[in-house]
């Protein structure tokens, strides 16, 4: 079974987690995902490692990460890189994979100067 785990930062601020919660949800019924987690790296909870093992226990065999980053910071090059890792180590029967972060995609670029234009109008 497929499983999509949504990684951001996290905040102090409950009502920013909160919209990110609500977004990954909107997602995942979008998606009709089946099994799907939010995570953060930091300072807020769950945990990657606790999304990890909840997709594991709910039967996923392949877990997508999808990073909710705007740069390659060090949060993406470094710290989730070795949460990645120390999933796989942990759980080496399950396919774990990474999309590009939303800074990476080329439709960016096109949402940003859309949203620009129509603000100058």
């Amino acid at each position: 079974m497929k499983a999509v785990i949504f990684l951001a930062h996290g905040s102090r601020r409950v009502e920013a987690n909160k919209a990110f919660f609500e977004l990954s949800a909107k997602i995942a019924g979008k998606l009709n995902l089946g099994i799907f987690e939010v995570a953060f790296i930091e300072p807020s909870l769950p945990s990657f490692q606790a999304a990890i093992e909840s997709c594991v226990e709910r039967g996923a065999d392949r877990i997508l990460v999808y990073p909710h980053f705007l740069s390659s910071g060090v949060h993406l090059t470094k710290d989730m890189t070795a949460e990645i890792k120390k999933a796989r180590c942990s759980h080496p029967q399950i396919e774990i994979s990474c999309t590009l972060s939303l800074g990476e995609q080329p439709e960016l670029l096109d949402l940003i100067s859309r949203v620009v234009e129509e603000g100058l109008r």
